[in-house]
């Protein structure tokens, strides 16, 4: 068997590593800058001692030196490997220097081989270096946040990482004749196909009503963009099932490499694309990427319907095909090759008829509710921050899984009227067969708050989704009441566990009186609301409204009750219509600067002070909106105001302004 030093040559390694030595030494810079000089900057500055921990991500799940000033350790993986694989194939470009290095003595396996050696010696050494500096500097440290076990598993880690990139960027080297779209092409692989599909995704919800966008795009996004995985890792660390999917995906690029490169010609640096089937795929997959782009910039920035949205596949089609072309042909004044774009054409229309024919099963396919073994529903926008606990409730009750289902059609009935206040929401069925049916619809606000009450009244959805509910897998340290009317900047807190318990008893005795506190937005029903902090530095929240009486009842006992806005803390309201002749926020800030009072803001302002009447105003008042009526009370915050709409607002009202 050969020896490892009979399959190297020393002078070929040492004519390769000469083109490259000045980025191992860049890539030794900027590791002990990010690493062991940040460490001791932050050492020794005050900012550093007081922050709790050094590093941007101090205390997350990934190994602490790579949790450690993360994003420029990213920055960094993501540019060194794919430059050294650059200037290490440069040679391929330029003939004389391609034909040069096969007229040495070497096969071409050995020559390639030799490369990646030199590859892997130039991102090992920094690495090594920067770790021994670690190991020096750790005694120094007060708080030593990390151990050499920690130094070996960053190395180790880090070198995983860049190997991955090089042997993508080696890869790509092979497939070009041009340095410049040897280190575009590389990103263009990491990105790309990701973002085609999401941009598919996308661009199908123009044609497939209720496609769950939202939950594929964040799928493919993660498991496809390999540096948007890599982000997660501050709290999400790479499983051994990850690891070895990303180390068999470098092993099968590099495979890959020695292949394609024994095929590869050596007058072939003439070409931008060395290989033809590279060429076609390269044309017209960045096509069809383009052109779906144009689609969503017409649909959703222009605001334009289905006709626009096939203009700009045209537009954005042709122009990336022409530029395309260019590229390839390296001509300004090119061959357009229309019968090739005719094939594209043809063949993205033929595509349409399988999404036809697909649209209308998915589109209409709802479940039985007794083929459900749980279903999860969810509105991002209204989590009240409990986000991925809500997420993870599941309605397991056969009654309220029926009542979802009926919601499910609704959704599908529901027309989108009003752009500027669409609703995301969310339904997600597991099937007892284990098949996972998701659907994703854009609703109003209005239609959350009417056609959801018949599911919000109902004991199942109130205990799987409810904030009274919901604060039961919350490890709760206190709690802070804030009124809408004031009085106490800070709120007034609830530290005691009795009074606590107590605070989520009411609260959860309210709700078995009223529809679940969720679909709903902050509106001016509120009076207040209650921040639970957590063990975990976090925090939740829970609106108060007039239909929470025992938890009104509970904070009136402990003192709480004069900074909520009800009738009984209100003085005055004041009602006007507003016209739309002046800035209304100019009109509000004069106010705020007591220019003017608020009886004469306009000639006729209805002056409101019955209890009954302040409370009509407040249940059906949009908070801090304009619309065609406008109610004002001054809290110990400054003014706040009430929007209504002719529809809505309380009858009192209407009959003052037709006297």
């Amino acid at each position: 068997m050969k020896s490892v030093t009979s399959l190297l040559n020393k002078s070929l390694f040492r004519m390769q590593l000469s083109t490259v030595t000045w980025i191992g030494f860049f890539l030794t810079v900027s590791l002990l800058v990010v690493l062991p000089i940040s460490i001791l900057t932050r050492e020794l500055s005050a900012a550093g001692n007081s922050s709790g921990g050094p590093g941007l991500f101090y205390g997350s799940e990934l190994n602490t030196l790579m949790a450690f000033s993360y994003p420029f350790q990213l920055l960094i993986m993501a540019t060194f490997p794919v430059l050294l694989a650059v200037i290490l194939m440069n040679f391929m470009t330029k003939k004389p220097a391609t034909d040069l290095m096969h007229s040495l003595p070497f096969t071409r396996e050995k020559i390639l081989g030799h490369l990646y050696t030199v590859g892997l010696t130039v991102l090992t050494a920094p690495l090594v270096l920067t770790g021994a500096v670690l190991m020096i500097i750790n005694p120094m440290l007060d708080e030593r946040f990390y151990s050499m076990g920690d130094i070996v598993v960053w190395m180790l880690l880090t070198l995983f990482m860049m190997l991955l990139i090089f042997s993508l960027a080696m890869f790509t080297g092979i497939l070009v004749g041009n340095s410049l779209l040897h280190g575009v092409l590389t990103y263009v692989l990491i990105f790309v196909p990701a973002l085609l599909v999401i941009l598919s995704i996308v661009n199908l919800q123009y044609f497939i009503v209720g496609l769950a966008q939202t939950a594929y795009i964040e799928a493919i996004a993660l498991n496809g963009i390999i540096f948007a995985r890599w982000m997660e890792m501050t709290y999400d660390p790479l499983g051994w099932v990850e690891f070895l999917a990303q180390g068999g995906v470098a092993l099968l690029l590099i495979g890959a490499s020695f292949v394609l490169y024994k095929r590869r010609q050596s007058e072939a640096t003439e070409e931008t694309l060395v290989f033809r089937g590279v060429r076609h795929v390269f044309l017209y997959g960045l096509t069809f990427f383009f052109m779906l782009l144009a689609g969503v910039y017409f649909t959703e920035v222009l605001r334009g319907g289905m006709v626009w949205t096939y203009i700009g596949y045209a537009i954005g089609a042709v122009i990336s095909y022409t530029f395309l072309q260019m590229i390839i042909q390296k001509a300004l004044r090119l061959r357009w090759p229309w019968k090739d774009f005719a094939v594209f054409a043809g063949a993205v229309i033929l595509l349409l008829v399988p999404i036809e024919i697909g649209s209308s099963y998915y589109e209409q396919h709802i479940p039985a509710a007794e083929d459900v073994a749980y279903a999860q529903i969810h509105t991002p926008n209204m989590d009240m921050g409990f986000g991925r606990i809500q997420e993870e409730r599941q309605v397991t009750d056969e009654a309220t899984i029926e009542a979802i289902t009926d919601l499910h059609s609704d959704l599908l009935a529901h027309a989108q009227t009003n752009p500027d206040s669409w609703h995301r929401i969310e339904l997600t069925y597991q099937l007892n067969n284990g098949n996972t049916i998701q659907r994703e619809y854009t609703v109003t606000e209005r239609f959350l708050e009417e056609e959801t009450l018949a599911l919000r009244e109902m004991d199942g959805f109130k205990r799987t989704y409810d904030p009274a509910y919901l604060i039961e897998d919350v490890d709760i340290t206190y709690a802070t009441v804030q009124g809408n009317l004031g009085h106490n900047m800070d709120g007034d807190r609830i530290a005691d566990p009795a009074d606590l318990n107590a605070l989520m008893d009411a609260m959860r005795h309210d709700v078995e009186q009223r529809p679940a506190q969720v679909f709903i937005s902050e509106r001016g029903s509120t009076i207040g609301s209650i921040r639970f902090e957590t063990a975990d530095n976090d925090s939740v929240h829970f609106y108060l409204t007039a239909q929470d009486p025992a938890t009104m009842a509970f904070l009136n006992d402990q003192g709480f009750y004069d900074g909520l806005l009800v009738p009984e803390n209100i003085e005055t309201m004041y009602v006007m219509e507003w016209l739309g002749d002046h800035d209304f926020y100019d009109v509000m800030n004069r106010l705020e600067m007591n220019e003017v009072a608020p009886e004469d803001l306009t000639d006729n302002v209805l002056i409101v002070e019955e209890d009954e009447e302040q409370q009509e105003l407040l249940d059906y008042g949009h908070a801090y909106e304009e619309m065609q009526y406008v109610a004002i009370l001054r809290t110990d915050y400054g003014y706040t105001f009430y929007g209504f709409e002719s529809y809505e607002v309380p009858q009192f009202v209407i009959d003052h302004f037709e006297e």
